[in-house]
């Protein structure tokens, strides 16, 4: 009888568990309907710690024979450099008529390699043939002579691997002129090796069908509107320029910066169309927006100069100084990896 009495008096005012207080029901929350954003992609897998590798911080002379030629560079590891820890690598490439010294010494890169305890990244300075690279159209020596300048950058890389510890998913190039037309036939050659490029004062010196590789690239390219050199209409390089134009003008046509600007946004499945991502000065950037932006940034009145560097290059026109291609470059690489 009990029992009975109790279940209707659960039916009239309602029961909970034993020992608990009767709860109120809470308001049923407003639907949002604004979608939530996809989860961002796990971080990539770090690279695993190297073990039997060698080097040291500092400078270390390199030198490869590669055929009968002894070819040289320079690697610079930062003050932190760790030989059990992987760390990214920045290829520097010097221009016509500059060796891998002089062109350490116009971008002075290890202002950014070696800063932060445990940070930084490891620096290589090759040295091409005669003070050339063989770019395709462009120059010197190396070109007249077909020299084999990707199968030495791919070997060079080889070599640092073997005795440095590098994580050889996070490779990167930065060239001035000659260098930079290199810059842009290692993105193209040497399968998907570098993550990003930054060409200065240079354009794709190879035909753009011969460019092979497979995955995007990430772009970002300096130009002057006065360039005499490398002309930002695109052609051959100025009588005006003397003996270094006569020197070029057997290396070919180039094309203007705007036009491997269009081939590198297709390559990439960019945008077609370019927002402003830059503008100070005389320098205005405009990026082809995407996972692998390609971005031309324009010096109005520029030569064929490194924007930002401390010494100009004589009679090469003027050298801006509203953005530092160096530092400019360090910011790329690191939103892309490095």
């Amino acid at each position: 009888m009990l029992t009975r009495l109790l279940l209707a008096l659960c039916l009239l005012v309602g029961c909970n568990s034993p020992g608990t207080m009767p709860i109120e029901e809470e308001p049923e929350a407003a639907i949002d309907t604004i979608e939530a954003p996809p989860p961002a992609p796990p971080p990539a897998p770090a690279a695993p710690a190297c073990t039997g590798k060698g080097g040291a911080p500092g400078d270390t002379t390199i030198t490869l024979h590669v055929g009968a030629r002894a070819r040289e560079a320079i690697l610079h590891a930062p003050p932190s450099y760790d030989p059990a820890r992987p760390l990214p690598l920045v290829l520097v490439l010097h221009p016509l008529l500059l060796d891998h010294v002089q062109m350490r010494d116009t971008v002075r890169m290890e202002r950014f390699s070696d800063e932060g305890e445990g940070a930084g990244f490891l620096t290589l300075f090759p040295n091409g043939v005669d003070k050339s690279w063989n770019a395709g159209e462009c120059c010197g020596t190396a070109r007249e002579e077909n020299v084999d300048d990707v199968g030495y950058i791919r070997e060079l890389l080889e070599e640092v691997a073997s005795t440095y510890c590098v994580d050889e998913t996070r490779i990167f190039a930065t060239g001035f002129s000659n260098g930079a037309f290199l810059s842009h036939r290692l993105g193209c050659e040497l399968g998907d090796t570098l993550r990003a490029i930054v060409p200065v004062a240079g354009t794709l010196g190879i035909p753009e069908a011969d460019c092979k590789r497979t995955t995007p690239l990430p772009v970002l390219a300096f130009h002057g509107t006065e360039d005499k050199l490398v002309p930002y209409g695109g052609g051959k390089p100025s009588g005006a320029l003397g003996f270094l134009g006569r020197l070029l003008d057997t290396a070919g046509t180039f094309p203007s910066p705007a036009t491997t600007d269009a081939f590198w946004a297709k390559h990439n499945g960019a945008a077609e169309t370019t927002v402003s991502s830059f503008a100070r000065g005389e320098v205005s950037c405009e990026q082809h927006e995407g996972a692998a932006p390609v971005t031309l940034c324009t010096v109005k009145g520029g030569g064929h100069q490194w924007p930002g560097t401390l010494d100009p290059f004589p009679v090469m026109g003027h050298a801006t100084k509203d953005i530092d291609a160096t530092e400019a470059a360090v910011k790329f690489f690191r939103e892309h990896g490095l």
